[in-house]
């Protein structure tokens, strides 16, 4: 351990504590977490609000796709009953790998209800 030394203009100095350096050492670390924790809090806002202007967009995707999937199917079932433009409509989008169907209850009739039991 060092004891007091003289400065350059003769006057003795002592060394500092040894807990001085440690107190710098976690006052740095203090600012650093401090720091990290307001930029992950900004980066979870900047997301948040990326997310929320996807909504509306993506609810537009979804509605399309509706649409997009009962046009199909009328097109399949018309097809499927003789319509001769629903064919050669139904046969391009095959040929382009694009299958349509019929929806689900014009595909399959309908289970018969279960008889009530006594």
């Amino acid at each position: 351990m060092a004891g007091p030394r003289p400065s350059d203009d003769g006057k003795w100095l002592r060394p500092p504590p040894p807990w001085a350096s440690t107190l710098v050492i976690v006052a740095i670390l203090a600012v650093m977490v401090v720091f990290q924790t307001l930029q992950l809090t900004r980066e979870r806002d900047s997301l948040k609000t990326i997310v929320a202007n996807q909504e509306a967009p993506l609810q537009d995707a979804v509605k399309l796709r509706t649409q997009l999937e009962g046009i199909a199917g009328d097109t399949a079932l018309l097809a499927q009953q003789g319509n001769s433009h629903a064919l050669a409509i139904q046969q391009q989008l095959a040929r382009g790998g694009i299958t349509i169907r019929p929806p689900a209850a014009a595909r399959a009739p309908a289970a018969p209800a279960p008889a009530p039991q006594k």
